[in-house]
């Protein structure tokens, strides 16, 4: 038997409930307390799988939750180190040496490609572009309203 994808989501939910409940639950309760609630038996495989789908969940949601922790921990610290180094870069009481300043702007110029490339292999601008809407076409309001505002700056 074959179910719809919002069945499956209601039964995931169900299930992520009871694990929620009993962390260590086993598949035959599982099936038992969903047969209970729906009035049909499962399959013990079905729902192994379904089990086994919000264990995966748990995990990802986990990596991800870690993984901006961690390159918030990151940012911040680039922040610190950063206000710290532009203050031996701008120094006016010429207290530091050119190498000394130098090195801290090569430091502040790392930090922020190491932290610009830990975005990326962490995904965080792939995420935002799939938020942004394609790019439509002018209506005619729209095209004329700009060609007036662009009429009246230019004179």
């Amino acid at each position: 038997m074959r179910f719809a994808k919002e069945k499956i989501h209601e039964l995931k939910e169900k299930v992520r409930f009871e694990m929620t409940k009993s962390p260590h639950i086993s598949i035959v309760d599982l099936q038992q307390i969903l047969s209970e609630y729906y009035g049909h038996r499962f399959d013990k495989n079905f729902v192994n799988r379904l089990k086994n789908k919000v264990h995966r969940e748990r995990v990802l949601r986990l990596n991800f939750a870690s993984l901006n922790e961690n390159l918030a921990e990151m940012e911040d610290l680039c922040n610190f180190a950063r206000y710290e180094l532009v203050g031996i870069i701008f120094n006016e009481s010429k207290q530091y040496k050119p190498s000394e300043i130098i090195a801290a702007f090569r430091t502040v110029f790392w930090a922020e490609m190491t932290l610009f490339e830990a975005k990326l292999n962490a995904g965080i601008f792939e995420k935002a572009k799939q938020n942004q809407m394609k790019e439509q076409p002018l209506t005619k309001e729209q095209s004329d309203l700009l060609q007036k505002s662009l009429n009246y700056m230019y004179g």
